[in-house]
């Protein structure tokens, strides 16, 4: 049997987040790998309205009692700094300490972050 440890946990994670000089807690929840997956297929298949950070920040990003906070259309709507630091946010939650394009194509071609 596979150790417990390996698979994304149903924990909500508290972290602070600094938006605008303003220190904010947020929640989030661990995601499993396929979600990281999925956002990394929609990015190499492009398009105009690629949501796919949007749809991770959404599926992580929780309430204290761990319903969603945020929809992946609303998270789409957010400025770039806040966008970003709770995309990092998400991220650290995740086990990953940047933020960046890792899926396999992008790495291959060298536009991704390994």
């Amino acid at each position: 049997m596979l150790d417990e440890a390996l698979f994304a946990s149903d924990d909500i994670v508290a972290r602070t987040v600094s938006i605008g000089g303003r220190d904010v807690t947020m929640h989030f929840r661990e995601l499993p790998a396929i979600e990281f997956h999925a956002c990394f297929v929609a990015q190499d298949a492009g398009g105009p309205k690629v949501l796919s950070p949007a749809h991770l920040i959404a599926a992580a990003l929780r309430n204290p009692d761990g319903s969603p906070a945020i929809t992946a259309e609303r998270a789409a709507q957010l400025k770039n700094a806040p966008f970003n630091a709770i995309f990092a946010a998400v991220m650290e939650v995740n086990g990953e300490t940047t933020p960046g394009n890792a899926s396999p194509s992008a790495e291959k071609n060298g536009s991704g972050t390994p």
